[in-house]
């Protein structure tokens, strides 16, 4: 899960790359405004979420 301060638009897909390229492992990342909106999903997602400080 992101947040940004500012909107963004498709270049959240250039954190991920960053992320995948680093760590080696593909990475799934939502906004957090849009899980928000998925109320059921989010404590699932928080299960497995891994938290980087970036």
């Amino acid at each position: 899960m992101v947040d940004f301060y500012e909107p963004i638009g498709w270049e959240v897909v250039d954190p991920r790359d960053y992320l995948e390229k680093g760590s080696g492992i593909k990475v799934d990342l939502i906004l957090k405004a849009g899980l928000m909106q998925k109320k059921r999903l989010y404590s699932g997602i928080l299960e497995d979420a891994i938290y980087v400080k970036a």
